[in-house]
Parts: structure tokens; sequence; C-alpha cells
């Protein structure tokens, strides 16, 4: 009998993956978790969320999804219980600046993005220092060529969590869900 990565037989299962990370209250982790999961189910029925026991943080895992399409679905749902979202682009285990700089400029340069915003989210899973590590990964990202701009349209977040250092790539628009709602009702109240 031909084995196929390493089972007799058997179907190889899909690995379920980080694809997003949403940010709410804590006291709204549960409703949020809800709003992400009924509009994901769809698309992948074996989403799973976990809540981070430490921060109002929930992870979203999927097998099917990429962060990008997971990012584009939940950007286009009215999400009432969730502040931000992020697409796990990347996740980096090592908390060193010049190599996360390096993982981080690769990604922008493969996708051809030459100017971003980046903000860093230290909460003492990797990341010890916040703003000591932020400085010296927009110092090595404009030193690779890059430029950072507060205002700029791309947005590079980085967010130490309990899996690891998250980078999410956010292309032309915002991670701010109210952001999102605001321009949604805007549609909504020009089409009457």
């Amino acid at each position: 009998m031909h084995m196929r990565g390493g089972t007799m037989g058997h179907r190889r299962v899909n690995r379920r993956h980080l694809v997003a990370l949403a940010s709410s209250k804590h006291w709204l982790r549960e409703r949020g978790s809800e709003e992400i999961g009924d509009a994901l189910y769809i698309f992948d029925p074996h989403i799973q969320i976990e809540f981070d026991p430490n921060y109002p943080l929930l992870y979203v895992f999927s097998s099917t999804l990429t962060p990008e399409k997971t990012f584009a679905i939940l950007r286009r749902e009215a999400l009432a219980y969730i502040e931000r979202i992020i697409p796990a682009t990347l996740i980096v285990k090592d908390p060193e600046p010049k190599i996360l700089a390096a993982n981080i400029t690769n990604l922008l340069k493969r996708k051809g993005i030459n100017e971003i915003n980046v903000e860093v989210r230290g909460r003492r899973y990797f990341i010890r220092e916040r703003e000591g590590i932020s400085k010296a990964i927009t110092r090595f990202i404009e030193e690779a060529g890059l430029r950072v701009r507060r205002k700029a349209s791309n947005a590079v977040r980085i967010e130490d969590t309990m899996y690891g250092i998250v980078v999410g790539v956010i292309v032309g628009g915002s991670d701010r869900v109210q952001y999102w709602r605001a321009r949604m009702l805007a549609r909504i109240g020009l089409d009457k």
C-alpha cells in the first residue's frame, strides 16, 4: 500500500492555522466571538475562536481560509462587538527587531508595498519592551528602503500574542471596525 504523508490509506487533514486577531471589550468577547463565527461559518464550518486568558483578544483559527480572505470577509460585516481585526499575515517567534523587520520587509516587497504605517502592541509574551522594539523595527524597515509614515494608506500591525508575534498587513484601509461601520452607514445614507 502506498503511504502518503506518513499515513496509510488515510486522507490528510488540513491543520488549522491562526488567520486573524480580533479585539473587543473584555465583557463583550462572547458576543464578538459569535459575530465572527457567524460571519465565517459559511466559508469554513470548522472555524475556531479562542480567547486570550490575559487580554481582550480573540484568536481566529481556520483550516481553509487565508488571513487575507478572513480579513476581507469580516471587513464587509457590520460587527457591533469587535473593535479591531488584524489578519495574521505572518507569525514570528523571534522578537529580535532586526529579524522581525527583515521578515516584514520581505513580505512588503513581495506585495509591492513601499510606504507603511507601523504600530506595535507589546503584551509581554514575546516582546518585553514595546517602545524600543517599535523604534528599532521602524529604523530597520527604513534602512531597507521602505518609507514609514504616520498617515500611510497601508498599515503593518505587530501584535504580541501567546502564539507568537503576529504581523498583519492591511492594504489601503484600517483595522478599526468603527471605521468600516461608519463607511457602511455613509454608503447606506447616500443610497436613500
